[in-house]
C-alpha cells in the first residue's frame, strides 16, 4: 500500500478526513471519515494518528509480503536441489558439476 497523505475537506456542511491510498493490488482507494464536533487542533491530532495507524499497516503488510517472498523463494531453491539430485542419480551429472551448482543454489538461501 502507499499513501498519499490525509487532508480535510469540506462537502457542504460536513467536515470529512480523507486519506487517499493505493492498496497492494494498485486499486486507489479515498475513504472518507466524517469529523463532528472537534475544534481543529484536535481534527488534526486525530488525523495524524489515524494516519500514522495507517503506516504501521503498511510496514507490516510489507513486512508480511517480502517474508511470503523470501520463502517462496527458498522453496524454489529446495525444489531445484530435488531436481539437481535427480539429474546426479541418474548420472547426467558429474560428482563436481553436481557438487558445483549445489553450492551455487545453498549460496541463494
Amino acid at each position: 500500500m502507499s499513501f498519499g497523505g490525509g487532508f480535510i475537506s469540506k462537502e457542504g456542511n460536513l467536515s470529512l478526513l480523507v486519506v487517499p491510498y493505493v492498496d497492494e493490488h494498485g486499486i486507489k482507494h479515498t475513504p472518507r471519515f466524517q469529523i463532528k464536533g472537534l475544534v481543529r487542533d484536535k481534527t488534526e491530532e486525530w488525523a495524524k494518528l489515524l494516519y500514522g495507524r495507517l503506516v504501521e499497516i503498511k510496514k507490516q503488510k510489507s513486512k508480511e509480503l517480502e517474508e511470503t517472498k523470501q520463502r517462496s523463494e527458498a522453496f524454489d531453491v529446495f525444489e531445484k536441489l530435488k531436481k539437481l539430485k535427480e539429474l546426479h542419480d541418474a548420472e547426467i551429472l558429474t560428482d563436481e558439476e553436481f557438487e558445483e551448482k549445489k553450492r551455487k543454489l545453498l549460496d541463494l538461501l
